[in-house]
C-alpha cells in the first residue's frame, strides 16, 4: 500500500473516532514514523509501505484512537517557535501560554526597558515558560519551581537541550526559595485553575492523560491564585510584577483579589478567542 492510500485510509478511522483534525493527526504520526517534515511526506507520497510499517503506523494511529494526546506520542509540542519535549506526567504546554510570555516580556520592557532582572516561573512544569524567557531576555536570571519530579526532570533535559540557563528547583511554590524578601522582580506562573468539579467533563485527551496535579485549581478555580499573593507578595520586590494565565470567567473575581493586594496597575489582557487570559499586575 502506497503512503498516499494508506493515509486517506487512517484519516478515515480518525474521523470515525471522532479525532478532531483527523487528516492532521495523521499526517503528524505517518511523518513522526519515519521522520519526515512536512515537505517530506508530501513528497513520499508514492511511499510503498511494508507490512511491518504499517503495522507499527497503525498502532500509533490506536493510541490516538484511544484519546492519548498527539504531543505523548511524538514526544514533542512547538512553543514560541521551540520543539519542547513532554511526556505523560508533565503538562503539553498551550498556544494561550504564549501570549503570556509575549505580554510579560511587553510589559517588563516598559518598567525596566533591557535591564537584567530576577525572574521566578512557579510551577513551571515542562519548563516551557521559563525557559522561553531565558531564550528570549539573555540579561534575565531565570529560576523555576515546580513539585512534580517528573515534570522536573523534563524541564532539566528540555534546559539543556535547548541550550538555556535556568535554575530549577523542586518544591511547593515558594517554599524553596527560604524567607529572604524582595528576591524577584518579576513572578510569572500558569498555575492549575480548572474547577475541580468540572475536570470529569474536560476532553478525554486532558481528563485520561494530562496530569491532574496542573489542572486542579480546587472547589473554585483559585486555590493557586491566592496562594500566588499570599505567599508571592513578600518575594516581590519594588516595582515589581505578576504575570499570570487565568482560566475562562476568572477575570473577574481575580481582579478584586489583586486590587486588595496594593496593586499600582492591572491589566487584563484577552487571548485569540477574546477570553480573558492573561492578568498583569504591577506593583510600583
Amino acid at each position: 500500500m502506497k503512503i498516499a492510500e494508506f493515509y486517506n485510509d487512517i484519516t478515515e478511522q480518525l474521523t470515525k473516532a471522532q479525532i478532531e483534525h483527523p487528516a492532521l493527526n495523521a499526517e503528524v504520526l505517518i511523518s513522526f514514523y519515519f521522520g519526515w517534515n512536512r515537505t517530506q511526506f508530501y513528497l513520499n507520497q508514492q511511499h510503498e509501505l511494508t507490512e511491518q510499517e504499517c503495522a507499527e503506523i497503525k498502532r500509533l494511529i490506536e493510541r490516538r484512537i484511544t484519546r492519548e494526546p498527539l504531543q505523548y506520542i511524538t514526544g514533542v509540542q512547538n512553543f514560541y517557535g521551540r520543539d519542547f519535549a513532554v511526556r505523560p506526567g508533565v503538562l503539553i504546554p498551550r498556544p494561550e501560554t504564549e501570549l503570556l510570555v509575549e505580554t510579560l516580556i511587553s510589559e517588563a520592557e516598559l518598567v525596566w526597558g533591557d535591564a537584567s532582572l530576577q525572574v521566578v516561573d512557579i510551577g513551571t512544569g515542562s519548563g516551557a515558560i521559563a525557559i522561553t524567557l531565558a531564550l528570549e531576555k539573555s540579561a534575565w536570571q531565570v529560576s523555576a519551581v515546580d513539585l512534580s519530579s517528573t515534570a522536573l526532570e523534563q524541564a532539566i533535559a528540555n534546559n539543556a537541550n535547548l541550550s538555556a540557563n535556568v535554575k530549577f528547583v523542586q518544591g511547593d511554590l515558594f517554599v524553596p526559595f527560604g524567607s529572604d524578601v524582595n528576591q524577584f522582580d518579576i513572578i510569572v506562573s500558569n498555575p492549575p485553575y480548572i474547577v475541580r468539579q468540572t475536570i470529569a467533563e474536560l476532553a478525554a485527551e486532558v481528563r485520561l492523560y494530562e496530569p491532574h496535579s496542573a489542572l486542579d485549581g480546587g472547589v473554585d478555580g483559585l486555590d493557586y491564585y491566592r496562594r500566588l499573593l499570599t505567599e508571592g507578595l513578600p518575594f516581590l520586590k519594588r516595582p515589581g510584577l505578576i504575570a499570570l494565565e487565568i482560566g475562562y470567567n476568572q477575570a473577574e473575581t481575580l481582579t478584586e483579589l489583586i486590587e486588595k493586594s496594593g496593586v499600582t496597575e492591572l491589566k487584563i489582557i484577552a487571548d485569540f478567542q477574546e477570553i480573558p487570559r492573561i492578568i498583569i499586575a504591577k506593583y510600583l
